[in-house]
């Protein structure tokens, strides 16, 4: 059998703790531009409807019906609901990605690879599972960010034909409506529907 990388969802596999720790350990002191994000990680991503963590092989890499294989934790990211309502979620909110694998030669192509190909299709399905209306996917409010969306929507559509993600006209107010706005949480967004309710996010043209 050969050792592969997959996704987990940790409340359903609380085995999985001790990897992912080390993981956040690794968040939480990081000098990353959004170090902001991964405050108390630790103990936060209980609060997440669904928190994911990916896992991959460590080396040496081990053969055979019973290896004795290792694993490392190398990303994570959370279905987040607050904010929304309970049946609306943003997928991969609070995505990182271990130092090691963004180091690795192949990092542009496998990093957004771990969130699409592992990480958002078991909060996909979670949702899915769980009754929800809208699952959605936000990114920054620039043109490269717009440009990225669209091929990000085209890409997820080719992966996952049974899907139905669509990229949504406008900006849409992805933070905590407290009397104040923030420009940066006017968001390009990506969405899936599995109900014909109105998506409940606040929306402005583009300027």
């Amino acid at each position: 059998m050969t050792p592969t990388t997959y996704a987990v969802i940790l409340k359903n596999k609380p085995e999985y703790t001790d990897l992912f720790l080390e993981l956040a350990e690794e968040a939480e002191n990081s000098e990353d531009k959004l170090k902001n994000n991964y405050k108390d990680i630790s103990k936060k991503w209980t609060e997440y409807d669904c928190f994911t963590v990916v896992v991959e092989p460590d080396y040496p890499i081990t053969f055979g019906k019973f290896p004795n294989q290792k694993y490392k934790a190398v990303a994570f990211s959370g279905l987040q609901t607050k904010n929304y309502g309970k049946k609306t979620g943003r997928a991969l909110t609070r995505t990182y990605y271990a130092k090691s694998i963004r180091k690795n030669s192949l990092a542009p192509r496998k990093l957004p690879n771990m969130a699409s190909r592992y990480m958002l299709p078991a909060q996909y399905e979670y949702a899915k599972r769980k009754g929800f209306d809208h699952i959605f996917v936000s990114f920054e409010s620039t043109l490269v960010r717009k440009n990225f969306t669209s091929l990000f929507t085209k890409m997820l559509n080719k992966t996952y034909k049974e899907h139905n993600w669509k990229e949504l006209d406008g900006l849409y107010y992805t933070c905590k409506m407290d009397g104040m706005i923030h420009e940066d949480c006017w968001q390009h967004i990506v969405c899936n529907s599995f109900t014909d309710r109105p998506f409940p996010l606040y929306r402005k043209n583009y300027e």
